[in-house]
């Protein structure tokens, strides 16, 4: 019995495929962008997921939108910082179709591709990617996008209950952050959640968090499955050295509260603290960076992460 309850609960997917993704980083600015690539590894099968970016700070929800994965679909889309500061994704991949929220369900219809700016330019910050459901039977052979959306929000309108059955852990994902000007390019695996079991579907404009997602696990199961988990990045220093951080899992999230005005930011007892340690090539420990109690308080001093 232990056992097959251990199997069916929330755990890292260390074979790189689960039914929620996990990016601990994206970076953007100073010459920085970041290619996202989120993978339907189904090759019978269509899978619909909601990318959902965070702020670093308090990880208010900075964009989300559906990507619509047909069978052995490749999704990609870059973030990158514009003239202006602003900072956004352009996704010119016809898995990305923008779709309008009509009663709390995706349009039957959308716009292929995504070209959108952050709610704030942040130059850092995390991405999850939660599978909302799969939708099976995606004949002729190939399956079109059209057919893929019309069949996900009239199954949505409907009513119809998303079951275990219908979140395959199928998904896998990485972020390729690339910077021309000084060389530096690093490939970080998202890491992938297996048996997540999300029973909603998930629309666009609504803020969607582990705590407020309808869902077998709830956000203490995502951290007791990832709780050790950290990620080396590398990291340049003002004397131009080229060092590396260690930075924290991002299992923070907004306490969102529309009855106290939706800006609100609470912390959550028990959670783990969120930051990143700075070292040099002789691994002596430089400085800890930013912010480093999760979630930060909005306007204290100090509490932007500072990538360099």
């Amino acid at each position: 019995m232990l056992v097959g309850g251990s199997a069916m609960a929330v755990e890292v997917a260390h074979g790189g495929k689960g039914d929620v993704l996990i990016a601990p980083m994206f970076m953007a600015g100073g010459g920085w962008t970041s290619e996202i690539k989120v993978i339907n590894t189904n090759t019978t099968d269509s899978a619909v997921a909601k990318v959902v970016f965070h702020a670093p700070t308090n990880s208010a929800e900075l964009l989300d939108f559906l990507i619509f994965l047909t069978p052995g679909d490749v999704w990609v889309g870059t973030v990158s910082q514009n003239a202006d500061g602003s900072v956004g994704i352009v996704s010119t991949d016809d898995s990305a179709i923008r779709v309008t929220d009509a009663a709390g369900c995706p349009s039957a219809t959308g716009t292929v591709g995504i070209t959108a700016n952050f709610a704030a330019p942040f130059t850092t910050g995390y991405l999850n990617v939660f599978e909302t459901r799969m939708i099976r039977g995606t004949v002729p052979t190939p399956y079109s996008k059209a057919s893929l959306v019309a069949a996900y929000s009239a199954a949505c309108l409907a009513g119809t209950p998303i079951t275990t059955a219908l979140t395959d852990n199928v998904l896998t994902g990485s972020v390729k952050l690339a910077n021309p000007l000084n060389g530096n390019m690093l490939a970080l695996p998202m890491t992938a959640l297996a048996n997540y079991d999300n029973f909603t579907y998930h629309s666009v404009g609504r803020y969607t968090g582990f705590f407020a997602n309808a869902a077998a696990s709830n956000k203490a199961m995502v951290e007791d499955a990832i709780w050790s988990s950290d990620y080396v990045v590398p990291y340049n220093n003002a004397a131009g050295q080229y060092t590396f951080a260690t930075v924290t899992f991002p299992t923070k999230e907004a306490f969102y509260a529309p009855s106290a005005s939706g800006s609100q930011y609470t912390p959550f007892p028990g959670t783990p603290t969120v930051g990143y340690t700075v070292r040099d090539e002789e691994e002596r420990s430089l400085t800890t960076t930013g912010c480093s109690v999760s979630p930060c308080s909005v306007d204290s001093p100090g509490h932007r992460f500072q990538m360099s």
